[in-house]
């Protein structure tokens, strides 16, 4: 599917104080994404995000065993084409349950979730391609897929098996920055999910056991002892 967004300049701060980022739009990408590099008093900067992701489930509220499918649907919904920006898709995670247990009563899809495999076949079910790959990406990767304007969706696995509820989560990798402050470096991925926000993750460190501050800071003594690993990326999606 050959799509492209408006431009978009965004203010966004990570940190390092608020930088004005130039947008760079592909010829014929899905998505686009924008790019600062800085470079002033000792600190060298280079962020690159997609543009819209940031706060991408700000008013989303979904069940837990919705994650995925409500990832799917977020960012297809914020894939725009023509000149006046009409949505390619507009799917609900219902569809997408519908699709994937077609005999499936009203009631019955209440208690149903997706995996990365199903995920991947309703995106080409609705005219996307996809590829599944089960680890995360590596640092090199995640920046090639960046550069490419190409969506990245983790998903994640819960370490702590006191936590049955939460025990798996799909969120948006939608921004990376390199930040080098004199022999300060500080290189990582951001990612964005339903529930739990913005986790970062260091460059190197991808296959890492991945924590959420709003998580490991919960009152309730078994939520805050979560930790997931990246055990499946979907990607390629266009």
């Amino acid at each position: 599917m050959k799509v492209k967004w408006k431009p978009i300049q965004g203010l966004v701060s990570l940190g390092v104080g608020l930088l004005l980022f130039s947008s760079i739009a592909p010829s014929a990408a899905a998505f686009t994404v924008q790019q600062s590099v800085t470079n002033e008093d000792n600190i060298s900067v280079n962020i690159k995000q997609i543009d819209n992701f940031k706060n991408l489930f700000s008013n989303v509220h979904a069940k837990p065993s919705d994650s995925l499918a409500q990832t799917l649907v977020s960012v297809l919904s914020h894939d725009k084409v023509g000149e006046n920006g009409n949505l390619t898709v507009f799917a609900t995670v219902r569809d997408v349950l519908k699709y994937t247990y077609p005999n499936a009563t009203e009631d019955q899809l209440n208690g149903l979730t997706i995996n990365g495999e199903q995920a991947v076949n309703w995106l080409h079910h609705v005219g996307y391609t996809a590829t599944l790959v089960n680890r995360p990406l590596t640092t090199e990767e995640i920046k090639k897929e960046l550069d490419a304007s190409d969506p990245i969706i983790p998903i994640l696995t819960n370490q702590n098996k006191d936590n049955w509820l939460d025990e798996s989560l799909a969120g948006v990798l939608y921004a990376h920055d390199d930040v080098e402050a004199g022999t300060e470096k500080l290189h990582k991925s951001f990612i964005e999910t339903i529930g739990l926000g913005e986790a970062m993750v260091e460059d190197g460190q991808e296959a890492q056991p991945i924590t959420f501050p709003e998580q490991s800071s919960a009152i309730d003594p078994i939520q805050s002892n979560d930790k997931y690993l990246w055990a499946q990326t979907i990607m390629n999606v266009k």
